[in-house]
């Protein structure tokens, strides 16, 4: 649920900032654009290093097996 909140807080940052851009620049929309899709970007990197961290963290198949576990398969 965290995850989404950032997904949340990510795209509407992005929309305050390129808008206040977009304003100061009187640009059409481009800085908003630009601002939601460099705040994707960065939220899918965030989530590829979080899904590494926890792939890393789960122990082994071999190891989550006892003996007597195999012998009755």
């Amino acid at each position: 649920m965290g995850m989404g909140f950032e997904l949340v807080g990510l795209i509407l940052g992005g929309l305050y900032v390129g808008s206040q851009i977009d304003k100061e620049m009187k640009w059409p929309g481009y800085a908003v654009a630009a601002a939601m899709v460099i705040a994707l970007i960065g939220w899918f990197i965030h989530l590829i290093f979080m899904m590494k961290k926890f792939m890393a963290e789960l122990p082994d198949d071999k190891e989550t097996y006892d003996k007597e576990d195999i012998d009755n398969k």
